[in-house]
């Protein structure tokens, strides 16, 4: 997996997470990007593994875009405060 991201987006995040900031993260102009390699050595053989890789990165995808309108529908899920707590829930999740 790799990720496009500002150079100083881990202190964006800090800021956030610290009270400091406020969502968004990033500016009008600015990219953000995640992808995935796929398949055994980094290579996807056969049409039965296109498939399956095609499959899993339409599931990705459409879970990703289901968290956002979430997200962007519900106005008290947009609260700052509590955005700040279910990042640093999910956070302590992925240390243990």
């Amino acid at each position: 997996m790799g990720i496009f991201i500002p150079r100083d987006f881990s202190n964006r995040v800090l800021d956030f997470l610290n009270g400091k900031t406020n969502l968004p993260f990033t500016q009008k102009d600015e990219i953000i990007a995640s992808f995935y390699i796929f398949g055994k050595d980094h290579k996807v053989n056969g049409e039965l593994e296109i498939t399956n890789v095609k499959d899993i990165a339409r599931k990705t995808m459409e879970q990703i875009a289901r968290q956002v309108r979430i997200y962007a529908n519900n106005p008290l899920s947009m609260h700052q405060e509590s955005l700040r707590e279910n990042f640093n829930k999910r956070s302590m999740q992925i240390l243990i």
